[in-house]
Parts: structure tokens; sequence; C-alpha cells
């Protein structure tokens, strides 16, 4: 009986433990440098595979080729090569890929199966809202899919992403091209760099096909030879004729959002900007202006008296007259709700002054960004983390990052993917950085649902 008693017991010891294994956190990051790490097609049509250099940094990717079937899908977990993809829903909220995509799919499709917290019996979890797409990109872009539907109590055992088009087969040879497929607990600081087409002007495919506008007066051009950052910058050459207006460059490139950004949000633009003036040595001027709308309509300041009834829009005046590269930051406000956004800017004119350019005149300008507040929040710093100090900057080998004990510290290039991650064990934290590529980071450090970003240059 006693001998019956221990099997019995013994048994149950190892049921719940095989319960505890397979409960065991799965991996948050998959950035497929040397392997698939376990996604496989779910269903369909077509064939999922690891190009060891198809990544955004000619490293590792995960395609998939739908073979002209629009269902074929990637999977992690349960069907998959793996038990179980077992991530804690009320840890990580949102979905972080980046993709390319060379067919026709305009959206992604998040499904699989969640189980409550230490069961073993898995179900359909809730659908989660569908993630908007670029089709037939030539580049990669980030989105980030937002999983809260499902219960905060649930651990997630299967995932599948499905890159859908319903109305139109692809060609066979036409891949969906995953880089980076990251389980994230809250969203990045809102940062909309795809606000502005190729902003660092090193894209040299993109190019600056997308600017338009008055070049009766200027030429423009890919600079190679002058850059703040990265290897290009934009230039704007006055060699026609003397100025006599202002000079507007027009993008045709209108980023568009599914969930309307909001009235009054605060819109900031940062771009560096130099100078290369034949006759006058005073500061000159640049105009910055987004064409916002809504639905297709317009959304614009309000008319007289109280406005103009323009597109929203800042003007800064340089401070420097030695040809140095100089940070302009313009903000305003958004006068309505807005779902899409057209960027524009322009060298300033104003009759008889000597901020005018003159003939021969030279503006580069690089590294343009936006960032985006809520303006329920945009006073208010309680969720900004204090205290942080990092140095060198710019920086050739090692990073040191002073910030609160138990931080989380990423740094991300460029393209917006993570390449150094760490948990503060001390107050200073060491990265090191020298086999990076030389450009602009961003370095994110967050704690207690705090936030803190900071701009890197590694040369």
């Amino acid at each position: 009986m006693r001998k019956s008693y221990f099997k019995i017991l013994l048994m149950t010891v190892v049921f719940f433990t095989a319960i505890t294994t397979s409960a065991q956190q799965g991996p948050t990051l998959y950035n497929f440098t040397a392997d698939a790490q376990n996604w496989v097609k779910g269903y369909g049509v077509g064939t999922v595979a690891h190009d060891p250099t198809g990544g955004a940094a000619s490293d590792g990717a995960l395609t998939v080729d739908r073979e002209g079937n629009n269902n074929a899908n990637i999977r992690r977990g349960q069907g998959g090569d793996d038990t179980f993809i077992v991530l804690d829903r009320a840890v990580y909220k949102y979905i972080k890929i980046v993709y390319k995509n060379e067919t026709n799919a305009t959206f992604l499709q998040i499904r699989g199966q969640s189980r409550d917290a230490g069961t073993a019996v898995s179900s359909n979890f809730p659908t989660v809202p569908n993630v908007s797409i670029s089709s037939k990109t030539t580049g990669f872009q980030t989105v980030y899919a937002d999983i809260t539907a499902i219960p905060a109590g649930q651990e997630i055992t299967r995932l599948d992403i499905l890159a859908k088009n319903d109305a139109e087969n692809d060609a066979v040879g036409s891949k969906m091209i995953y880089d980076e497929i990251e389980f994230i607990e809250s969203l990045p600081p809102p940062t909309y760099s795809e606000f502005i087409k190729n902003p660092s002007f090193d894209d040299v495919v993109g190019g600056i096909s997308h600017i338009t506008g008055n070049t009766a007066e200027f030429n423009k051009a890919i600079d190679g030879t002058v850059s703040k950052d990265g290897s290009n910058s934009y230039r704007m050459s006055f060699d026609k004729i003397v100025p006599t207006k202002i000079n507007w460059n027009f993008t045709n490139y209108t980023h568009g959002y599914t969930t309307a950004i909001v009235e009054n949000s605060i819109i900031e633009v940062k771009m560096w900007v130099k100078t290369s003036r034949t006759g006058a040595t005073a500061p000159f001027r640049i105009v910055q202006r987004t064409k916002l709308t809504l639905a297709g309509a317009d959304v614009k300041n309000p008319v007289a008296p109280d406005g103009d009834g323009s597109f929203p829009s800042d003007i800064q005046t340089s401070t420097n007259t030695a040809s140095e590269w100089e940070e302009l930051t313009f903000t305003y406000t958004a006068p309505g709700n807005f779902d899409a956004a057209l960027f524009w800017f322009a060298v300033d004119f104003e009759a008889d002054s000597d901020i005018n350019m003159n003939l021969n005149d030279v503006v580069w300008f690089d590294q343009m960004s936006v960032t985006i507040s809520d303006p329920a929040t945009a006073s208010v710093n309680d969720n900004v983390l204090e205290g942080i100090n990092v140095y060198p900057n710019p920086v050739s080998d090692r990073l040191n990052i002073s910030s609160p004990i138990a931080s989380k510290i990423s740094l991300y290039n460029i393209l917006g993917k993570n390449v150094r991650t760490a948990i503060s064990n001390s107050e200073t934290t060491t990265l090191q950085v020298s086999d990076l590529p030389t450009g602009v980071y961003m370095l994110k450090i967050n704690l207690d649902n705090k936030i803190k970003t900071s701009k890197v240059i590694i040369r």
C-alpha cells in the first residue's frame, strides 16, 4: 500500500513537472541569423526556407514563397518542429515584425492557439487586429501587431503569421521575407521615420525620385561625397539662376496609419542641414510642412482670423555661418485627426534679405526623422526614465550607459533591428560596439514602464 502511495505521488510529481517544463519561457527574438529557428509552413501551398543572406544587413532571413496561392503562412509552435512556443501574454503585448514584401499582400493576419497558464490544453486564441503592410516593397519595413486581445492570463502556444491578399494571386518566386520577429512588452517611442521616405538618403535604390518641386531654380541630387551620417545626403544646388522665390521639395510618398492619430498630437520633425554659400554668410531658413489627410480629405489649420487655412508647418533659422552641419527641429500640432501624412520642406526666400541663396549656393539635408506625441501625455514626464548618461558619443569601441540597476538596455540600428541587449546589474553598463557598422543608432532604456531614448553615433 505504501509503495502504491509513493508510486502515485511520484507519477503526480512527474506529471506536474512535465507541465512546468512545457510552460518554460520560449524565445522572444527570432532574427534567423543561423537557421529558421523552428519556424515552418503551417498550411497551404508554398515553401518556407532559411535564406542565409536575405536579411536587411545581408544576414539571415526567413522566406515564404506562396507559389501563386494566397494562404501559405509561417508557423511556430504546435504542428511545427517544436512542441510549444510558450509566451506569457501578461508580459508580452506586441509582436514586432521586420519584413520585405515582394507579393501583393496588403495585411498580416495573426492567428494561433493559447491556453490558461499552467494547463496543458490549447485552443484558438481570440481574433487580433490585422496589420496593414506595404506591397511590393524594395526595402525592409517594420510593423507592430497588437495581441492584447488575447487574455493576459494565457500562454501563447502556437503562432501563425499569414500575409494576406484575397484579390490577386502572386507569381511563383514572389516572397515574403521576414528579417526579424520579436515579442515585446511595450511599443517603442513613437518614431515615424517611415513618414519620410529614405530619410537618411542611403537607400540608393529608393533614391530621391519621390521628391519633386519647383526645380526651375535648383538641381536636386544624391551626394555621395557629403553626409552627416551614413554614406549620402540630399543636395539642392542653386546653379541655374539667382533664386527668386521659396524653393519647395514636395514628396509624393504618402504614409498611412491604420488607426487615426488624434487632433492636437504634437509633431516634431528633425533634420540636419548645412550650406556652402558664395556670397552672404548670414544664417538661412528652412520651412517644413506636412500635408495631413483623413479619409482623403485635407486636414488644415483653421481659416482667418484664427489661422491661415494652411497645412501645419514650422520655420527654423540656422545659427551657424561656417558651413557646418546643424540639426534643426520643427514642432507643430495636428489641427485635426489624420490617417495619412505627406512630407514637404523648402529653402525659404524673403525679398531683399541676406537669408536668400545666391547663384551657385548649395544646401545639404541628411538624417530626417519624425516623432508624434499624444497630446494627453506629451507634456507629462512621468513616463520618462531619468538619471541616464550615455558616453562617449560618438563612440567607436565601448559605449557606457549609466542607468538604474535592472534597466533593460536595447540598441537598434537605423532599420529598427535590435543589435545589442543587456540588463544593467550595476550603475554603469558597457556595450561593445566596435564590430557594428558605422552610422546612427537608437538606444532605448526601459525600467518599470519608464523609457529613455538616445541617439548614438558609431564611427
